[in-house]
């Protein structure tokens, strides 16, 4: 008898750890969003068609994925939300806007564009050469980001970033290394 209510203890414990993991990593539906809000930060944000693919919930952060396909557009979207409902933070609930990409395409080229509050970057590739881009501006910025610069220039990126955000083309120097 005693085993049995130790076995039955062990695994009603198990199902609970597996319950929570498992609401911890389903996405949220998206009506839990305020739209409204992500437009006032970018108003390319349209409201209609998003499918929520993955959310982080942290103590008083949400931290939201979305993407949404129409013809031949596909967006992600990447935000967080600060709660504001506990006693140290009063007040309504905030946005913070970590990227919103667009892709889309003609007969010839892929495009990428990415925004926060202004361009990050854009770029076009051929589409029989997908890894072949061609940037029109931000191309430190996105090799800063994904790293494709050494510690050194990344360090220099960061350091220097304000203008070389905004450098146009895609012939680029190499950027210095920083100490």
């Amino acid at each position: 008898m005693g085993i049995r209510i130790f076995t039955l203890l062990r695994v009603g414990k198990l199902f609970i750890v597996l319950l929570t993991f498992i609401s911890c990593i389903n996405p949220q539906d998206s009506t839990e969003i305020d739209f409204g809000q992500l437009q006032k930060i970018n108003p390319l944000i349209d409201e209609t068609g998003w499918e929520v693919i993955k959310s982080d919930r942290w103590t008083n952060i949400i931290e939201y994925t979305l993407t949404k396909k129409n013809k031949d557009t596909t967006c992600l979207l990447m935000f967080r939300k600060f709660l504001h409902d506990s006693i140290f933070n009063p007040g309504s609930d905030s946005y913070g806007l970590v990227f919103f990409t667009k892709k889309f395409r003609d007969s010839e080229f892929g495009y990428v564009v990415s925004f926060a509050s202004d361009t990050n970057y854009y770029y076009k590739y051929p589409l029989q050469k997908p890894d072949s881009m061609i940037f029109i501006v931000g191309k430190y910025l996105y090799m800063a980001y994904y790293y494709k610069l050494s510690k050194g220039q990344r360090s220099y990126y960061f350091a220097h970033k304000d203008s070389l955000r905004k450098i146009r083309g895609d012939d680029l120097p190499e950027l210095p290394e920083n100490n």
